[in-house]
Order: structure tokens, then sequence, then C-alpha cells
């Protein structure tokens, strides 16, 4: 027999606890026990890595993974040896509690500590740049490289220079405390909005092709430093966001979920200047925001996609790639959805959901108060 043990989350720098209750295994042990459920009068003995443990009626034990995901790879299974009800003994046999195989499902790899594998790539980061970069960063390059068997730290290293000299080139650090130029126009040009959350925190962006002036776009953003600092500026606010959302879970999310609204698109979204034009947007998220795309949903999209596709699909990096899916029929998309962990009140109301979102313009503010900027070190905190 096999159960899934509870996953908890500390408050110190997101260390990991698995919380085991009477309750819990009580409810679980039912498959196999033909009594009555009465976890107030069960006492359950067990072996773990910490030796025998005895947990008394209505009692909790909690087991900290200070390592994070090498403890999780160490610790494979929990023996129930003993269960007791009333003084009378129930349950003699062993019973194996999996463990690092359900975790595994249960938890996002961005939630886990730095392992044992990845701690060397995290510390020539941190020797390189010290206190010029966010954890977030560190984390996130850490792991963006993971699939390069050869040359991974040279990569890592390479990548991580290039990004951070960008941002330095575009003052990145200081875009959601300075009022750009033509903010109004692009936001009326591009309206992109924020929903909701998934189950595991991430942030839902959507855009809505049929709401994206083109022919507008092009003529007042019509050199890359121009539209550059505007699509930083709508990345920065998403990751100030994640940054409330992490404080408020006690977790750390670095990823969100976009959607795509196809509806509306033409072949004169295929044309050679469009596609131009749009690669620099596609070059912000792809090439200077590792690791920060979760799942990407293309909806509602109409016969003349497979055309568009073959045009703009060489735009996108094949990591990319794989975390796109596309959905002709809405209602499709709503059942994948909810598969997926997204509830209809993350959702926009125009797609059957049931959250009104949150432009992300001038206006936009953290939806946890005094959430601190996503940047090294903020001089300036998030205002109510």
């Amino acid at each position: 027999m096999t159960l899934r043990l509870p996953i908890q989350y500390a408050d110190d720098a997101y260390a990991l606890r698995m919380s085991i209750s009477v309750k819990f295994l009580w409810k679980r042990l039912q498959e196999i026990l033909t009594v009555e459920n009465n976890d107030e009068l069960a006492t359950v003995t067990f072996q773990c890595d910490k030796g025998v443990v005895e947990l008394a009626p209505g009692h909790t034990w909690t087991h900290p993974y200070i390592n994070g995901a090498t403890a999780i790879a160490t610790m494979q299974s929990i023996e129930i040896t003993k269960v007791v009800v009333g003084g009378k003994e129930l349950f003699a046999h062993q019973c194996r509690l999996e463990v690092a195989s359900q975790m595994a499902q249960q938890l996002s790899d961005e939630s886990l500590p730095i392992s044992n594998e990845e701690q060397p790539y995290y510390d020539a980061l941190k020797a390189e740049f010290g206190d010029s970069c966010t954890e977030d960063f560190y984390i996130r390059v850490t792991r963006a490289f993971r699939n390069n068997k050869k040359n991974r730290m040279q990569q890592t290293m390479s990548e991580a220079k290039r990004i951070v000299e960008w941002r330095k080139l575009f003052q990145a650090d200081t875009v959601l405390t300075r009022e750009l130029d033509q903010a109004k126009i692009y936001f009326d040009c591009w309206p992109g909005m924020l929903y909701g959350e998934d189950e595991e925190g991430h942030l839902i962006a959507v855009d809505r092709l049929s709401e994206i002036q083109v022919e507008a776009f092009q003529k007042n953003f019509d050199s890359i430093d121009k539209l550059i600092p505007h699509r930083l500026q709508y990345m920065e606010r998403i990751q100030w966001e994640k940054a409330a959302v992490s404080k408020r879970a006690g977790k750390r999310v670095y990823k969100h979920i976009c959607i795509v609204d196809l509806r509306g698109l033409g072949l004169k979204h295929a044309s050679r200047s469009i596609v131009n034009h749009l690669k620099p947007i596609f070059d912000v998220g792809q090439l200077y925001y590792p690791e920060t795309l979760h799942r990407l949903y293309l909806i509602n999209a109409p016969t003349v996609f497979a055309a568009v596709w073959k045009m703009i699909s060489g735009l996108i990096d094949p990591e990319t790639r794989e975390k796109i899916q596309v959905y002709k029929d809405h209602d499709k998309f709503l059942a994948a959805a909810k598969s997926h962990g997204i509830p209809l009140a993350s959702l926009p109301t125009y797609l059957g959901g049931e959250h009104p979102g949150r432009p992300l313009n001038t206006t936009f503010k953290p939806s946890v108060p005094d959430t601190p900027l996503p940047v090294p070190s903020p001089t300036v905190a998030a205002q109510e």
C-alpha cells in the first residue's frame, strides 16, 4: 500500500516540512482497515530516518527537510509499524509511505531549494555577480541550462553576463520607478492584462489579439529603443506580482502562465514587417527572463493559424515551444485549464471565468502591499 504524504512550506528560506498527522494517516488507512474512523483514539507508530516515532491521538509530527531536495532524494519511505485504536492493535504489518516520488508530484521545481547538483552553478553566479542580482535571478539562471550536459557552466555564466549587461543598458532596476514616454500609447496599442493564479500560484497574463492595434503599434514604436523599455516594464510588473504571490504563499514562485487569444488572427499578422517588429518583444521574455514561463496557451486558434505558425514559430526557442498548447475550441481549453489546476475564478469573464483582471499599465500595484520591488536592493518600496 502506498500513501501520499502532505507537504508544507516553512517561513525560513522556503524550507520544506513534511507533516504527518494521525487524522491524515487514519483516513488513508481506512482503505485496508474495516473499522469506523476515529482518529481521536488512534495511535500510529512508524519508522523513519529519525528513528521510531509514536504519534499520539490528535497530534502531528513534523519532519524538516533542511537540505531540501537532497533530503527528499535520500529519504525513500516511511514504514508504519503499528496502528492502535482504543488500546487495540489493528494493524501490525508494514505499510510503506513513498516519499520522493510523491513529493516530486506536489512540488514544482521553482519551490525547491538548490540541490547538490545545482549548487556549483549557483555558487559560481553568486561569486561573479555578488549582490548585484536578485535571489530569484540566481536560482532561475542556475536551472535554465540544465539540459546542456557538456558546457552547462560555460553557458550559465555567459548567459548570465549577457542578461546583466542588457539590464544595465535598459536600466531595468529602475524601470518600475520611472515614467516612460508613450506609456499610455503603448498600453492602448497592446493592453496586457493580469488575472488570477493556478493552484500552484502561477500568475495568468492574457493578451487578446483583437485588441492589439498593429498599425498604430508599428507607427508609434518604430525602433527597438522605443519598444524595449515598455516591454521590459511589462515583464518587471509581472515579476513584482510574482514576488507578492511568493510572499503571500510562503513559497518561491517565479513562473507565470500566458494566454494569448488568437480570435481575429489573419494573414496580415504574418507579414514579414509584422514578424520582424514582434521579434524583439518575443526576445525580451525568451532571452532575458529565462525560467519564467510555466505554460503558454494559444486559444481560439482560427484555420489560418497553421499558416501563421509557420511564419512565427522560428521566433520561438525550442524550450518555449514545448510549453505551448494550442486550442481551437474554447470549451476544450476550459477543460484543459481545469485539469491543469486553473479555476474559473482565475480566468477572464469573457472566457467564462470570474476574474475582472488588472491592467498592466501605470496604475499597477502588487496584490500584497509593501512587496519590495523585484530588484537587488530596492530603494523604493511598493505603496498601497
